[in-house]
C-alpha cells in the first residue's frame, strides 16, 4: 500500500522486464478518483485507467518488448489518497494440471488470484465453483497472446469455454472492487469431455416419423 501524500501529488514506480510478458493489475482500491496509467520506452502501454474499474479490459497488460516501465498513480481530483495494488506478472505463474480442485481465500476480498494451465485449441475448459462466500468474485481467462480469451463471468455461475489456442492460460479468480472482507472460494478447473454413447436405431420409431411426415404434407 502507498499513499499520495499530498493533493497533487503523482506517485511512479518503475520496473523492467527482460522479454515479452503478460502483466495483471490487482486493484485493491474501490476508488473512482484513482487512476492508474503505464508507459514503456515505446510510448504510453495504458492510458488512465480507474482503479474500481472492473471492465476486464484494462487490467490484463500485454508488453510486447523488454525494457523498462513507469506506473504512474495520481488523483483525478487531486486530492490526498491511500491506495493499494498489486502487479502480477502471469508468465511467471506455476502450471496446474487438470483437472484440479481449489479452496482459496481472497484475502483482502477484492483481491486476484492466479492459475496456470496448458490448454490445446478446440479443448473445452469448464470452471465450477462449489463455495463463494463472504463477497462477489467473477472469474475469466487470458489466454497464450496475452488477450481476454472469454467474457467475464459470475464464479458462482460457473462458465465453460472452447479454447481458440495451444499454449499456456491464465484463469482469473477476481473478488468485487467492492468486497471489504476475505471471501471464501472453492471451485473445480477442468476440460470438459464429450460422452460418445451407441444408439440403437428402432424400426417403430421410423415408422411413427414416417407417418407424422405424410400427414403434414
Amino acid at each position: 500500500s502507498d499513499a499520495l501524500d499530498v493533493a497533487g501529488q503523482q506517485v511512479e514506480y518503475k520496473f523492467v522486464v527482460s522479454e515479452p510478458t503478460t502483466l495483471l493489475l490487482d486493484s485493491l482500491t474501490n476508488s473512482s478518483d484513482l487512476y492508474w496509467s503505464l508507459q514503456g520506452s515505446n510510448g504510453t502501454v495504458r492510458y488512465d485507467t480507474r482503479f474500481d474499474d472492473e471492465s476486464g479490459y484494462s487490467e490484463v497488460i500485454k508488453l510486447n518488448s523488454g525494457g523498462v516501465y513507469t506506473l504512474k498513480i495520481r488523483s483525478g481530483s487531486n486530492s490526498a489518497a491511500s491506495f493499494g495494488f498489486r502487479l502480477l506478472n502471469l508468465g511467471a505463474i506455476p502450471v496446474q494440471t487438470l483437472p484440479a480442485m481449489q479452496s482459496i481465500t481472497l484475502n483482502p476480498g477484492n483481491s486476484t488470484q492466479v492459475f496456470a494451465f496448458d490448454g490445446a485449441a478446440g479443448n473445452t475448459f469448464s470452471f465450477q465453483a462449489s463455495t463463494v462466500l463472504g463477497g462477489s468474485v467473477r472469474a475469466y481467462i487470458v489466454n497464450p497472446n496475452g488477450d481476454r480469451e472469454s467474457g467475464i463471468y459470475d464464479a458462482s455461475l460457473g462458465f465453460s469455454r472452447p479454447l481458440s489456442y495451444t499454449g499456456r492460460y491464465v484463469l482469473v479468480v477476481q473478488g468485487s472492487v467492492a468486497n471489504t472482507a476475505p471471501v471464501e472460494v472453492s471451485f473445480r478447473a477442468a476440460f470438459a469431455q464429450n460422452r460418445e454413447m451407441a444408439l440403437a436405431l428402432e424400426s417403430e420409431n421410423f415408422s411413427r416419423l414416417d407417418a407424422r411426415s405424410v400427414t403434414d404434407t
